[in-house]
């Protein structure tokens, strides 16, 4: 069995394209991925970028965000021929699939529909075999509300990294946090975290407590 950790980065489609928009609002310019085997190691990546068919520019809003201007974009393919070549480094069977949330699965369909992206063995075997981390996070740390990703390796007490918004540093965290999940039991992780920050809290309260009665207060 292989794991597969992907995130995808979007730009809107153009307000002109009205007919478009009703059955998708973006369009994926940026596909990122791991892989890991069975021991929960990497052993392969995937990155690479995608233009926009229904937008001539990257909004600027949206490359602040993510990294990506409209030159890095000029000269890449478009989405059929990048998804293509992201299932096909999936491979055809045995493994299953992660994002953080569901809404990359979403866009995928989505996407797919707008640009009558011909379905196959291989891209059904990925949306049948597609999991969503975040809310796996939620119920093994008995979490109700979505948590951010960021947020969540923060209470594992797991450093985020690389740049945030980048689809390979995105997908590779949500590795890392899946692969400490298969070793270690993280409702325990959340838990000495918030202990520490607790005590923490506590001895930051006890140190300002002295430095006003330093200056003369009493709390007598």
């Amino acid at each position: 069995m292989r794991y597969i950790f992907v995130d995808f980065e979007m730009n809107p489609i153009d307000g002109s394209y009205t007919e478009e928009k009703k059955i998708c609002g973006s369009e994926i310019i940026e596909i990122g991925a791991v892989m890991l085997n069975e021991k929960f190691e990497e052993i392969s990546y995937f990155k690479k970028l995608v233009k926009p068919q229904f937008n001539s520019q990257i909004y600027k809003k949206w490359e602040v965000f993510t990294g990506i201007n409209t030159e890095m974009v000029i000269d890449e393919q478009h989405f059929e021929d990048a998804f293509k070549e992201f299932i096909k480094w999936c491979g055809n069977e045995n493994y299953e699939i992660y994002a953080w949330s569901n809404c990359d699965r979403s866009q995928i369909i989505k996407e797919m529909k707008l640009k009558k992206f011909e379905n196959n063995e291989a891209s059904e075997y990925m949306l049948n075999n597609w999991i969503d981390f975040q809310k796996i996070y939620g119920e093994i740390v008995s979490e109700e509300k979505l948590v951010s990703l960021e947020n969540a390796l923060s209470a594992c007490g797991i450093p985020f990294y690389g740049r945030k918004h980048d689809a390979l540093c995105d997908a590779r965290n949500t590795s890392l946090l899946f692969a400490e999940s298969k070793i270690n039991d993280l409702a325990k992780m959340v838990k000495d975290v918030k202990n520490t920050m607790y005590h923490k809290e506590q001895w930051i309260t006890l140190g300002e407590l002295f430095n006003f009665e330093q200056l003369g207060f009493s709390f007598s």
